[in-house]
């Protein structure tokens, strides 16, 4: 196949799939032969906690692709599949709310955040609502190890919400009720104890300004001992004592602008040309010049603050401060 039919065609299939709803989907794998019909389909489906396992014996089937060259289909059968089946998983006549579908809603944990407690956090905001369909597709599969949840971010929503319990959190009847269920999901868990410390107090408007002024190689401090901030030039000329508790400031804000390109849709916007202009020289301000052209300056400007804000109450977490002032936009986050 020529290069240009083969990326022409790639085109066409991003798409046909950003046009398609759940019923589109199911249509379209009938019509692919690898069901009768609709009943057929959801009886399949029904049988699967996640779409790689839905598509396991599927992937074996010989089918075709309307529309589609038969060698292109065949070299992309997979990704193809897979994006027509998650579609397919959304259908309200599943008995119970697939994992994949709570993974996607919670695909932006674990995104390599500079403080790994920010993703606990994550997971303590985002868990109440999604604890009623983990129950339901736990009960349906007879689920009982949060292991039998592997490779999904399902699994990372209820680790991380168990580590921010033990580093954290005061004891609290939410989090207790959430606690009891998740015990009883999960009879062989170990549930920790609520951490109960006494939080430290700190200035949280100077810390979000110090560490907006963080960049790659240019940190902040907080020196807990006299209450002080300090930039990397502060401290070039600062005696300090092995006994103060001095707690590095870090954020590297390449990473945060890579995330956002990330979650761009590259149906909407040219992404190949954003990630040169990433990986290029001046990144931040070609990128920004390419955000004012597409109109989505103000988006980055928010989704950098609350990436900010997030970062900060990472750090208040892993060294222990309260950060009560503080609030993140999640739905911002999501990609």
């Amino acid at each position: 196949m020529k290069e240009h039919d083969f990326f022409k065609q790639q085109e066409n299939f991003k798409k046909m799939i950003s046009q398609m709803n759940t019923k589109d989907a199911m249509q379209y794998l009938i019509h692919m032969r690898l069901f009768k019909d609709e009943e057929d389909c959801i009886q399949h489906l029904k049988r699967f906690s996640n779409v790689e396992d839905a598509m396991k014996e599927l992937f074996s089937k010989d089918c075709m692709f309307p529309g589609f060259d038969e060698e292109y289909s065949m070299i992309n059968k997979h990704q193809m599949l897979d994006s027509i089946l998650t579609l397919a998983c959304r259908s309200d006549k599943l008995p119970y709310r697939y994992f994949d579908n709570i993974s996607e809603d919670c695909s932006f944990l674990n995104g390599d955040y500079e403080y790994e407690e920010s993703n606990w956090y994550l997971a303590h905001e985002m868990l109440p609502s999604f604890i009623d369909q983990i129950e339901q597709t736990c009960t349906y599969f007879h689920y009982d190890t949060i292991d039998d949840l592997k490779y999904l971010y399902a699994t990372d929503l209820l680790s991380y919400y168990l580590c921010y319990i033990e580093a954290y959190e005061t004891e609290n009847k939410t989090d207790m009720e959430l606690l009891k269920r998740i015990k009883k999901m999960f009879p062989k868990q170990k549930i920790p104890s609520f951490k109960n410390m006494k939080l430290k107090q700190i200035d949280t408007m100077i810390l979000e300004a110090s560490m907006q002024e963080t960049s790659y190689g240019n940190d902040g401090y907080y020196d807990e001992t006299t209450k002080s901030f300090y930039t990397d030039d502060d401290m070039m000329y600062m005696d300090i004592d092995e006994e103060d508790e001095i707690y590095r400031i870090e954020l590297d804000k390449k990473e945060i602008l890579k995330r956002f390109i990330d979650r761009l849709n590259p149906n909407r916007y040219d992404t190949d040309y954003l990630y040169n202009c990433f990986y290029g020289r001046k990144a931040f301000r070609n990128c920004k010049d390419a955000f004012r052209k597409y109109n989505i300056l103000k988006d980055y400007e928010c989704y950098e603050q609350n990436e900010i804000t997030l970062a900060c109450i990472g750090w208040c977490i892993k060294y222990g401060y309260s950060y009560k002032d503080l609030q993140v936009d999640i739905k911002q986050l999501k990609r």
